[in-house]
């Protein structure tokens, strides 16, 4: 009949509640991070650095964007925003509830451990040290992140579906998820690093240049993710496996373009100048 025993007879699982404890941790994580990037914000201001304030704003601000959502299909119980759901699917809600609220704490505590760390570059230090600690940790902050995604999604996966067949179903895109995280990474690396290397001061043309392609690629990553996860679903509805199509390739080549065009940008802008 499509759904284990536990749901043809009901009544055999604990209602999905949220756990008060994780979410009033949560809160006071967030807050609590709230306030002191506010603090180092002003700090950096004070220091006469308002180019120091970019970090952690963005901190704040990425972290946010995970907490609200996160927090709202907790309180609500509706997980049709989460990455991956899938509705055909028979998920144990007790451990779907479990694993939303464990996502929700690893990434406020991989935001809070950051904007502490981004004090350290509060101190004096030499010129090429600060230089490079802006975009290492920023970058830290996002390979954090999603490891601290990944960690709590590998625990919780083998519980969430209890129906092998839908197990395996849901398995599918993974193949899919993981060339596009190591795209992203390389394009957000590139956004990132090529602007220190080449000092690309911020607010010009040659910033915006060298971003606009990188933001392009972006997009063509994103649309290369759920073309190919809509493939891959395919896939293993007709007892199949996914294998990248003419399109992945396509869009594969117009991200390493954008990539191209993004590091001849770095070059001619160097500096603030353009090679003539």
């Amino acid at each position: 009949m499509g759904c284990t025993l536990e749901q043809l007879v009901g009544g055999l699982e604990p209602p999905a509640g949220p756990d008060p404890g994780l979410r009033r941790s949560c809160r006071r994580i967030f807050w609590s991070k709230a306030a002191l990037a506010a603090g180092q914000i002003a700090l950096w201001i004070w220091l006469g650095r308002p180019a120091g304030v970019w970090l952690p704003a963005i901190l704040l601000l990425c972290d946010g964007s995970v907490y609200l959502p996160l927090e709202a299909m907790v309180r609500s119980g509706d997980f049709t925003l989460l990455a991956g759901f899938d509705r055909r699917l028979h998920y144990h809600r007790p451990t779907l509830m479990r694993m939303v609220q464990m996502i929700d704490l690893t990434v406020q505590l991989n935001g809070l451990a950051w904007v502490l760390i981004g004090f350290l570059l509060c101190l004096p230090m030499p010129a090429d040290v600060a230089r490079w600690g802006f975009p290492v940790c920023l970058i830290g902050y996002i390979l954090g992140m999603l490891g601290s995604i990944g960690i709590v999604n590998f625990k919780y996966s083998s519980a969430l579906l209890p129906d092998g067949e839908e197990r395996h179903r849901s398995r599918a895109p993974l193949p899919v998820l993981a060339i596009w995280g190591v795209i992203f990474c390389v394009q957000l690396g590139l956004c990132i690093g090529l602007a220190v290397v080449y000092r690309i001061p911020n607010n010009t043309p040659g910033a915006l240049v060298q971003a606009g392609w990188g933001i392009l690629g972006m997009l063509q990553s994103g649309v290369l993710l759920f073309w190919e996860m809509h493939r891959a679903d395919k896939a293993v509805q007709a007892q199949g496996r996914w294998r990248p199509g003419r399109a992945f390739w396509l869009l594969l080549a117009g991200c390493a373009i954008c990539a191209a065009m993004q590091w001849g940008a770095a070059i001619a802008y160097a500096g603030g100048g353009v090679l003539r």
